[in-house]
């Protein structure tokens, strides 16, 4: 009985292990379809972005804002530049470079932390700084602010600056190209910001219109992808770069020279990711690791955005994270087999008493019987039909043994023929379970049998006249069958 149950638990064990490799690798694959999605999602979103950013550059470049060198003339259009921005949330400033060096751009302030950034008064909508080259050659930045209704606010004292338009990659790209281009991602100077630049030349020579799209959007979507709690969502460049990351706060670090500068995967503060930097192959391929004595499941893809561009997407989970649904039912699966095995032990062990008492009390009863000690009759009854059969057979047995050796016994003290025929026909008839027994004597003489006492139910019959005698010729079926036996 341990033996069944022992073999049931480990047939349940295989069971339960079958189905949690099972599980597990519909989690895998699952976990690649995610990602697989999170890579088109984003490839998707940057070429929706791209598309109507670029249409607003476009618009504002074929705009009289475009057919003028006068930095002046994107301030007296500011209602031309608030509806743009109000129809595209993605766009995170507007701005003009003039082939002299002057610089026009006007950011919406959509969030606190660019309130913060720019000292913007709570009343103000709009930030616009402009910046002139004076007589003497000098740069001064103006910075404006602006409210709902495209109303002055405040402005702040007019301040030198090194900035020169010129000398930024938005504009070089925009005069090499004869069409609208992307740059690639790279960090804002003023915002300090990561995100990309969609330039165009103006129908003015050497005026230029671009716009900035930052990427914390595309965090937003790696937020809401996060797989489990451990998982690690990141895009970044060939360089390392990080461009998009679930915590937007750690893509920006200043540099030992008081710079800003974009985070490196290493530079994140996620010690996995680190450990990846060390030595990552940057194709599209699977990860299956171990960091930290545990598990690691991942992929990185490479992705293609329009324009020319080439990204790395790379998530990783922590297994026991990735798997915790499988590994969760194989747990269940086992308890509830262990709850099964323990609940049926008992029920198990009752039904096998039932059966294997009955047979205890029937291998006693044969070694009684290999005594000779007939003394009681069997009695053992059994909810078993196979077992209730063998105690009435034993019985039987039993029984006629018995009945044969206390036969053997009256013969071999009986002195009287007729007395003695009369008990061996009864015992017979007695033993055989027969309605009536005939004895017959042999006569050598004649070879035949005579019929020499009867009996029938309770009575003995003394008249054997209409029994016939039996031929023990050769002919008669009989006599062949005893020939056969005594030869």
């Amino acid at each position: 009985m341990f033996l069944n149950n022992l073999l049931s638990l480990k047939s349940k064990d295989g069971l339960s292990w079958q189905n949690y490799k099972k599980t597990s690798e519909i989690l895998i694959e699952s976990g690649d379809q995610v990602f697989d999605q999170i890579n088109t999602e984003i490839t998707l979103e940057l070429g929706s972005i791209r598309k109507s950013v670029m249409q607003t550059v476009s618009f504002i470049a074929h705009s009289s804002v475009g057919q003028t060198n006068s930095v002046l003339a994107p301030t007296q259009s500011l209602n031309l530049f608030s509806i743009a921005l109000a129809n595209d949330s993605n766009l995170s400033a507007i701005q003009i470079g003039y082939p002299n060096g002057d610089f026009f751009i006007i950011r919406p302030i959509y969030s606190e932390h660019t309130r913060q950034t720019f000292k913007a008064p709570d009343a103000a909508n709009y930030i616009v700084d402009t910046i002139n080259i004076d007589e003497q050659g000098k740069r001064s930045l103006l910075r404006l602010f602006y409210n709902a209704r495209l109303q002055e606010i405040s402005r702040n004292t007019a301040i030198q600056t090194a900035y020169d338009p010129r000398e930024r990659p938005w504009y070089k790209q925009a005069l090499e190209s004869k069409q609208a281009t992307t740059t690639s991602p790279y960090l804002f100077h003023f915002s300090h910001k990561v995100g990309l630049t969609l330039t165009t030349q103006a129908p003015y020579q050497g005026l230029v219109v671009a716009a900035d799209v930052t990427l914390d959007q595309l965090s937003n979507t790696l937020q809401h992808r996060s797989t489990t709690p451990g998982s690690e969502i990141v895009v970044f460049q060939k360089n390392a770069d990080v461009l998009i990351y679930t915590d937007n706060s750690r893509l920006i670090i200043k540099a030992s020279d008081g710079r800003f500068k974009m985070a490196k995967l290493s530079e994140l503060g996620s010690d996995v990711l680190d450990f990846l930097s060390i030595d990552l192959q940057l194709e599209s391929k699977s990860l299956n690791f171990k960091f930290n004595e545990q598990s690691w499941l991942g992929a990185i893809r490479e992705m293609h955005i329009p324009g020319g561009h080439s990204f790395f997407v790379l998530m990783v989970s922590p297994e026991k994270e990735l798997l915790s649904s499988a590994i969760k039912i194989r747990d269940q699966s086992l308890l509830m087999t262990a709850i099964i095995i323990l609940l049926t032990i008992p029920i198990v062990w009752l039904f096998a008493r039932k059966v294997s008492s009955p047979l205890r009390r029937l291998a006693n009863e044969a070694e009684l019987i290999s005594n000779f000690d007939f003394s009681s009759p069997v009695k053992t009854h059994s909810m078993i039909a196979e077992v209730d059969a063998l105690s009435t057979a034993m019985n039987m047995m039993k029984s006629t043994i018995s009945q044969f050796l206390s036969l053997i016994h009256s013969l071999a003290g009986e002195q009287n023929l007729d007395t003695l025929l009369q008990r061996i026909t009864q015992q017979t008839m007695q033993i055989s379970e027969a309605d009536g027994a005939v004895t017959y004597l042999y006569k050598e003489k004649e070879n035949i049998l005579e019929p020499s006492f009867m009996h029938i139910g309770d009575e003995d019959i003394k008249s054997l006249k209409e029994i016939k005698m039996i031929s023990l010729d050769e002919d008669s079926a009989l006599g062949n069958c005893l020939g056969m036996c005594t030869k």
